[in-house]
């Protein structure tokens, strides 16, 4: 089993791309707002979260959208690890956020 630490930016943030000749599982990602616990009651530290799960070379959309908004709440950590999602060569994990200086995300994965 593997991890990958990522800070989420302005913008689409790669969090993991699966490489050329291997099929990868992710089994949990972690998204955490790292904003000070002095923050945690005023709304300059929650953030909005989109994650995406795109096809090598395939921009991130409406069509390939898995969580749209999801608010993660300064100092909180929100978990995705419901189901389990089979990526092949190519394909990458990309996610967005309304504060790009408080969003970490923790991918834990398995080659399969």
């Amino acid at each position: 089993m593997a991890i990958e630490n990522t800070q989420v930016g302005g913008g689409y943030t790669d969090i993991l791309t699966v490489p050329s000749g291997q099929s990868w599982a992710v089994t949990t990602i972690l998204f955490c707002n790292t904003a000070l616990p002095e923050e945690i009651y005023t709304d300059g530290a929650d953030t909005f979260l989109d994650l995406h799960f795109c096809k090598g070379g395939v921009a991130a959309g409406p069509d390939n959208q898995v969580l749209n908004s999801v608010p993660v709440p300064a100092g909180e950590t929100f978990s995705f690890d419901t189901e389990k999602i089979i990526l092949e060569q190519g394909d990458i994990v990309k996610a967005a956020t309304t504060s790009p200086t408080n969003l970490t995300a923790t991918v834990s994965y398995i080659e399969v």
